[in-house]
Protein backbone atom coordinates (compact mmCIF):
# COMPACT_ATOMS: atom_id res chain seq x y z
CA UNK A 1 0.00 0.00 0.00
CA UNK A 2 1.31 3.64 -0.60
CA UNK A 3 0.78 6.17 1.97
CA UNK A 4 0.10 9.53 0.77
CA UNK A 5 -0.19 13.40 2.60
CA UNK A 6 -2.03 15.06 -0.12
CA UNK A 7 -5.16 13.90 -1.34
CA UNK A 8 -5.41 11.96 -5.27
CA UNK A 9 -7.68 9.91 -6.52
CA UNK A 10 -7.86 6.21 -6.58
CA UNK A 11 -9.57 2.96 -7.00
CA UNK A 12 -9.83 2.90 -2.95
CA UNK A 13 -8.87 5.75 -1.01
CA UNK A 14 -8.47 4.55 2.70
CA UNK A 15 -8.50 7.59 5.04
CA UNK A 16 -6.00 7.63 8.18
CA UNK A 17 -6.97 9.35 11.53
CA UNK A 18 -5.13 9.25 14.82
CA UNK A 19 -6.03 10.85 18.12
CA UNK A 20 -2.18 11.91 18.03
CA UNK A 21 -0.15 11.97 14.69
CA UNK A 22 3.55 12.13 14.45
CA UNK A 23 4.45 9.04 15.73
CA UNK A 24 1.28 7.17 13.81
CA UNK A 25 2.22 8.30 10.25
CA UNK A 26 6.15 7.41 10.93
CA UNK A 27 5.07 4.33 11.87
CA UNK A 28 2.58 3.71 9.08
CA UNK A 29 4.93 5.15 6.63
CA UNK A 30 7.60 2.11 7.65
CA UNK A 31 5.32 -0.69 7.24
CA UNK A 32 2.91 0.09 4.51
CA UNK A 33 4.34 -0.69 1.50
CA UNK A 34 4.73 -4.42 3.50
CA UNK A 35 1.11 -4.82 2.66
CA UNK A 36 0.18 -5.15 -1.35
CA UNK A 37 -3.68 -3.05 -0.89
CA UNK A 38 -3.59 -3.49 -4.79
CA UNK A 39 -4.65 0.42 -5.90
CA UNK A 40 -5.78 1.29 -2.57
CA UNK A 41 -3.65 4.16 -1.00
CA UNK A 42 -3.46 5.50 2.25
CA UNK A 43 -4.17 8.78 2.43
CA UNK A 44 -2.90 10.52 5.67
CA UNK A 45 -2.75 14.88 5.45
CA UNK A 46 0.09 16.16 7.64
CA UNK A 47 -0.22 19.92 6.79
CA UNK A 48 -1.31 22.56 9.62
CA UNK A 49 -4.88 22.76 9.76
CA UNK A 50 -5.70 18.97 9.83
CA UNK A 51 -4.85 18.39 13.22
CA UNK A 52 -7.42 15.70 14.56
CA UNK A 53 -7.45 16.19 17.92
CA UNK A 54 -6.80 13.69 20.77
CA UNK A 55 -8.77 10.31 21.59
CA UNK A 56 -11.97 10.09 20.07
CA UNK A 57 -12.45 12.77 18.95
CA UNK A 58 -10.68 12.37 16.01
CA UNK A 59 -13.87 10.26 15.00
CA UNK A 60 -15.47 13.44 13.97
CA UNK A 61 -13.34 13.64 10.69
CA UNK A 62 -15.38 10.57 9.17
CA UNK A 63 -17.90 12.61 8.38
CA UNK A 64 -15.99 15.50 6.96
CA UNK A 65 -13.96 12.98 5.17
CA UNK A 66 -17.13 11.30 3.42
CA UNK A 67 -18.71 14.65 2.53
CA UNK A 68 -15.64 16.43 1.00
CA UNK A 69 -13.55 13.86 -0.37
CA UNK A 70 -16.06 10.64 -0.49
CA UNK A 71 -14.22 8.72 1.35
CA UNK A 72 -15.96 5.54 2.29
CA UNK A 73 -13.08 3.72 3.84
CA UNK A 74 -11.50 4.71 7.33
CA UNK A 75 -7.87 3.10 8.81
CA UNK A 76 -7.88 5.21 13.20
CA UNK A 77 -5.54 4.32 15.19
CA UNK A 78 -6.04 5.07 18.89
CA UNK A 79 -3.68 4.54 21.87
CA UNK A 80 -5.89 2.68 24.94
CA UNK A 81 -5.21 5.30 27.52
CA UNK A 82 -8.26 6.82 25.65
CA UNK A 83 -10.58 4.02 26.03
CA UNK A 84 -12.04 4.47 29.44
CA UNK A 85 -14.07 1.56 29.70
CA UNK A 86 -13.91 -2.33 29.10
CA UNK A 87 -16.73 -2.38 26.01
CA UNK A 88 -14.31 -0.48 23.29
CA UNK A 89 -17.41 -0.73 20.83
CA UNK A 90 -19.83 0.86 22.59
CA UNK A 91 -17.40 3.86 23.00
CA UNK A 92 -16.49 4.36 19.64
CA UNK A 93 -20.60 4.20 18.79
CA UNK A 94 -21.72 6.27 21.42
CA UNK A 95 -18.37 9.10 20.11
CA UNK A 96 -19.85 8.25 16.37
CA UNK A 97 -23.16 8.96 17.35
CA UNK A 98 -22.49 12.16 19.05
CA UNK A 99 -21.23 13.43 15.77
CA UNK A 100 -23.86 12.72 13.51
CA UNK A 101 -22.93 9.26 12.44
CA UNK A 102 -25.15 6.50 11.79
CA UNK A 103 -24.03 3.28 13.00
CA UNK A 104 -25.33 -0.07 11.00
CA UNK A 105 -22.46 -2.57 12.74
CA UNK A 106 -19.25 -3.31 14.67
CA UNK A 107 -17.30 -6.21 14.93
CA UNK A 108 -14.51 -6.78 17.13
CA UNK A 109 -11.57 -8.31 16.67
CA UNK A 110 -9.27 -9.93 19.25
CA UNK A 111 -5.70 -9.36 18.26
CA UNK A 112 -2.85 -10.85 21.38
CA UNK A 113 -4.16 -8.06 23.92
CA UNK A 114 -4.99 -5.70 21.56
CA UNK A 115 -8.36 -5.10 19.61
CA UNK A 116 -9.18 -3.66 16.40
CA UNK A 117 -12.68 -2.98 15.20
CA UNK A 118 -14.88 -2.61 11.78
CA UNK A 119 -17.66 -0.62 12.04
CA UNK A 120 -19.95 0.33 9.08
CA UNK A 121 -21.77 3.08 9.34
CA UNK A 122 -23.70 5.99 6.96
CA UNK A 123 -23.40 9.50 6.71
CA UNK A 124 -26.43 10.80 4.90
CA UNK A 125 -26.67 8.58 2.44
CA UNK A 126 -23.04 7.75 1.77
CA UNK A 127 -21.94 4.45 3.30
CA UNK A 128 -18.36 3.63 4.65
CA UNK A 129 -16.22 1.28 7.00
CA UNK A 130 -14.23 2.27 10.25
CA UNK A 131 -11.47 -0.08 10.75
CA UNK A 132 -10.00 1.30 14.48
CA UNK A 133 -7.16 -0.08 15.91
CA UNK A 134 -6.69 0.38 19.92
CA UNK A 135 -2.46 0.20 20.53
CA UNK A 136 -1.07 -0.57 23.07
CA UNK A 137 -1.64 -2.90 25.73
CA UNK A 138 -1.79 -0.63 28.41
CA UNK A 139 -1.33 2.90 27.58
CA UNK A 140 -0.31 3.78 24.26
CA UNK A 141 1.79 3.03 20.82
CA UNK A 142 5.27 3.26 22.37
CA UNK A 143 4.90 0.00 23.95
CA UNK A 144 4.42 -1.54 20.23
CA UNK A 145 7.46 0.52 19.39
CA UNK A 146 9.66 -0.76 22.47
CA UNK A 147 9.23 -4.48 21.59
CA UNK A 148 10.32 -3.57 17.64
CA UNK A 149 13.22 -2.07 19.49
CA UNK A 150 13.76 -4.75 21.87
CA UNK A 151 13.24 -7.35 19.46
CA UNK A 152 15.99 -5.71 17.11
CA UNK A 153 19.00 -4.25 19.48
CA UNK A 154 18.27 -7.29 22.04
CA UNK A 155 17.86 -4.97 25.02
CA UNK A 156 15.72 -4.06 27.31
CA UNK A 157 13.26 -0.52 26.15
CA UNK A 158 11.41 1.27 28.55
CA UNK A 159 7.46 1.27 27.14
CA UNK A 160 7.58 5.09 27.46
CA UNK A 161 8.36 8.16 24.50
CA UNK A 162 11.37 9.38 26.65
CA UNK A 163 12.41 5.14 26.54
CA UNK A 164 11.96 5.04 22.60
CA UNK A 165 13.83 7.97 22.04
CA UNK A 166 16.42 6.97 23.89
CA UNK A 167 17.46 3.84 22.47
CA UNK A 168 16.31 5.00 18.54
CA UNK A 169 19.06 8.17 19.61
CA UNK A 170 21.50 5.57 21.11
CA UNK A 171 21.17 3.54 17.74
CA UNK A 172 20.84 6.32 15.63
CA UNK A 173 17.78 5.01 14.00
CA UNK A 174 14.43 6.77 13.74
CA UNK A 175 10.96 5.07 13.67
CA UNK A 176 10.33 5.17 10.03
CA UNK A 177 13.48 3.76 9.38
CA UNK A 178 12.88 0.97 12.07
CA UNK A 179 9.63 -0.48 11.16
CA UNK A 180 10.94 -0.17 7.44
CA UNK A 181 13.80 -2.97 8.56
CA UNK A 182 11.03 -4.98 10.45
CA UNK A 183 10.26 -8.01 9.15
CA UNK A 184 6.18 -8.83 8.68
CA UNK A 185 6.31 -11.39 11.58
CA UNK A 186 7.80 -8.49 13.71
CA UNK A 187 5.60 -6.42 12.67
CA UNK A 188 2.29 -8.72 13.76
CA UNK A 189 3.96 -9.46 17.16
CA UNK A 190 4.91 -6.03 18.12
CA UNK A 191 1.15 -3.95 16.36
CA UNK A 192 -1.16 -7.23 16.61
CA UNK A 193 -4.42 -5.14 15.92
CA UNK A 194 -2.84 -3.19 12.92
CA UNK A 195 -1.68 -5.50 11.50
CA UNK A 196 -4.95 -7.43 12.19
CA UNK A 197 -6.56 -4.68 10.09
CA UNK A 198 -3.84 -3.93 7.40
CA UNK A 199 -3.83 -8.03 6.76
CA UNK A 200 -7.74 -7.40 5.62
CA UNK A 201 -7.61 -4.89 3.55
CA UNK A 202 -4.33 -6.11 1.63
CA UNK A 203 -6.61 -9.29 1.19
CA UNK A 204 -9.60 -6.81 -0.03
CA UNK A 205 -12.24 -8.02 2.96
CA UNK A 206 -12.39 -4.32 3.89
Amino acid sequence: MELVEEFKKAEIVIGVLTGNGPTEHKVLKGIAKKYDGGKKILYFPRRPGYQHGSGLSVLKVTKIYVSKYNIKDFLCLIDREYIKTSITEREVENKLREFGVEVGSIQKFLAEGEEALRVEGTVGIHKFILWTAIIGREKCIEENIAKILEAKFRERVEPTKDGVKSILKKHHVNIERLMASASISKIKASFPALDTILSSLESNEG
